[in-house]
């Protein structure tokens, strides 16, 4: 009860401090299609957000994208200011992200989208000036700006201002992860957009690659920001784009070679360009008051008006901050109505013994830990392999959910005879004893009651937000094709679970002492390893060796040794099975609890929809 109290006073005072950093705007749902800008017209979802009071006049608009796996919500810090500053912005989903319809296709296509809402605003919204909409976005947003910047054909964007641009989506996944062919090209097979993007193709890089498309009239009026630590791109890579787009303007002006906040070119002709670097990195730029100050400037020079004297970055911190403390705040009332609710359905309130698969203590030791460890470790080695060997290449359209249930699916096909043969035994063994009947009357009545605690984390999450999202403006809450949704759960969740009764039947008797505590920390030292393996065995066949590296801000790290950093997370992981598992005397109630908020999270909040 008293973590209940705490989690509804965290709730309601992360309602109030989001509430207060929304509002001072005005704020209107809209959609509309793609219809003349594609062959097949998509539904895309936007957020009109207009100046407070009435508008005198025309101005200027912006048209805002939202960045990869995003939504038009996460931006509302940015987007909100712009609005305070007298902009009216339409910030728009892009295909396959938020509400919007269609499949993401990593900005090949996206460019009809920003066009589309370019036209909407031109012909729905009075109070824009026509003559001066600018495309703007953060990471595949600003990617999306870019080209459509470069594509318009009836100059529905004045300028765009590009928050992050790759070179190439080659370049990207290259800077990020190392030679494509060592690790990238060989997993592309099994993501969601191979069908749309292939990074294999020959012609890959000339039809993403930036530097090609740009030049000194196209995109108009550009402004290109980006944050001197940005994980994903490096500063050098934005100055080969400017470099491009100012050739002409360079040629004839007094420094030959690009320097940062250095205005070329002029807005009168669509010819001005400038590199602006913050000391943000890729997360932070959704936030970033340095960055959304000179957005705003841009966008004002851009349609004529004059430059501010002196830019003050604004604050966009504090909508973040409220969302931790409602975050908090929803994650102390699950762990409080898991509590509450346990002495409900649990009331004998005594922790329930694991039963080995063999009669008596377990004297072979750490036997039977291999006899866990060594066919989950090889199932994980030879799962992509199988999926790659039977076409598994498209499961579900949301990305993780489609890459993680591959695996998954794969890799319980493996384990399947294994299991399977331990359920014979242990019917056998129970026949034999005459309590077969009683054993799946005490197992069916557990499963249920397990089922139910596992589902109150993620059935309480998606009812409080569902019923606060909407005034404060939060990503949706429930996923645009539920029937994914349940396919995640079912996939991913079953794959938990079969690893969790491997364990618990096999391997936890011969850890765990007879005094039941003095060895826990070997129980979740072994898991802990384990489990660390699988995701290392798991990647292991799409690596050509082990020096694939991931860049992470200044570090480049091997993947494997990024694997191995995850031991913390996993034994907390191990943990709550642990706790679970004695709970409930059984491990589904660990594996819906995980699965249901994975595969919520990703479908909901995070999911980004390919083919």
């Amino acid at each position: 009860m008293i973590l209940l109290a705490i989690g509804l006073i965290l709730v309601v005072l992360g309602f109030f401090v989001i509430k207060t950093s929304t509002g001072g705007v005005v704020y209107q749902r809209v959609s509309f299609t793609t219809e003349g800008f594609d062959q097949n017209p998509i539904t895309i979802s936007g957020l009109l957000i207009k100046p407070p009071g009435q508008i005198t006049g025309k101005v200027p608009g912006v048209v805002f994208a939202n960045g990869f796996t995003g939504c038009k919500e996460w931006y509302v810090q940015m987007t909100r200011e712009m609005a305070k500053e007298g902009l009216v912005v339409l910030s728009i989903d892009l295909r396959g992200h938020g509400r919007s319809g269609g499949a993401s296709a990593m900005a090949s296509d996206e460019a009809n989208d920003m066009l589309a809402a370019g036209a909407w605003m031109r012909k729905n919204v009075p109070e824009v000036d026509a003559a001066h909409i600018t495309a703007m976005g953060h990471s595949l947003g600003g990617v999306t700006a870019t080209r459509a910047g470069v594509v318009q054909q009836d100059k529905t964007f004045s300028s765009v201002v590009a928050v992050w641009c790759w070179t190439s989506w080659k370049d990207v996944m290259t800077d990020m992860m190392g030679p494509i062919d060592a690790f990238v090209g060989r997993s592309w097979l099994f993501t969601v957009f191979a069908p749309k993007l292939d990074i294999n193709a020959p012609d890959n890089d000339a039809r993403f690659n930036m530097v090609n498309m740009v030049n000194d009239t196209k995109p108009p009026n550009y402004l290109l920001e980006i944050g001197s630590v940005d994980e994903m791109v490096s500063v050098d890579r934005e100055d080969q784009i400017i470099e491009k787009a100012t050739a002409s303007a360079r040629r004839i002006g007094p420094e030959p070679n690009v320097k940062e906040s250095v205005t070329y070119g002029s807005f009168a002709d669509g010819t001005a360009r400038k590199l602006v670097v913050t000391n943000d990195d890729h997360l932070s730029e959704l936030m970033s008051g340095a960055i959304t100050a000179q957005a705003v400037d841009w966008i004002k020079q851009s349609a004529g008006m004059p430059a501010a004297v002196s830019l003050k970055a604004p604050f966009l911190v504090t909508r973040v901050l409220g969302l931790l403390v409602l975050g908090i705040g929803v994650l102390l009332l699950v762990i409080g109505a898991l509590s509450l609710t346990r002495h409900r359905l649990f009331p004998d309130g005594v922790e329930i013994v694991v039963e080995p698969v063999f009669d008596g203590p377990s004297t072979r030791g750490f036997l039977d830990v291999l006899i866990y460890a060594l066919p989950v470790l090889a199932a994980s080695l030879l799962a992509m392999p199988l999926a790659k060997l039977f076409g598994m290449t498209s499961l579900a359209p949301y990305m993780v959910i489609n890459e993680t249930g591959i695996f998954n699916l794969a890799r319980t096909l493996i384990l399947l005879p294994l299991f399977i043969a331990l359920m014979v035994f242990v019917a056998l063994r129970a026949s034999a004893a005459g309590k077969l009947g009683s054993k799946m009357r005490e197992g069916a009545g557990r499963w249920v009651r397990s089922a139910g605690y596992g589902l109150i984390p993620v059935v309480l999450t998606v009812v409080v937000l569902a019923a606060i999202g909407g005034p404060l403006l939060l990503p949706r809450v429930f996923p645009m094709m539920p029937a994914f949704f349940i396919l995640g759960i079912v996939v991913i969740g079953g794959a938990f679970w079969l690893e969790d009764y491997l364990f618990y039947k096999l391997a936890y008797p011969a850890l765990k002492a007879p005094d039941g505590e003095t060895s826990q920390w070997k129980v979740l030292l072994v898991r802990t390893v384990v489990l660390d393996l699988v995701l290392i065995f798991a990647l292991l066949p799409l690596m050509n060796g082990l020096g694939v590296s991931i860049h992470l801000y200044v570090l480049s790290l091997p993947l494997v040794l990024v694997l191995v950093f995850a031991a913390p997370f996993l034994a907390g992981m191990a943990k709550i099975s642990m706790r679970l598992r004695a709970l409930t005397g059984g491990s589904l109630a660990f594996a819906l609890m995980l699965s249901s908020l994975l595969a919520w999270t990703v479908t909901t909040i995070l999911g980004v929809r390919g083919h």
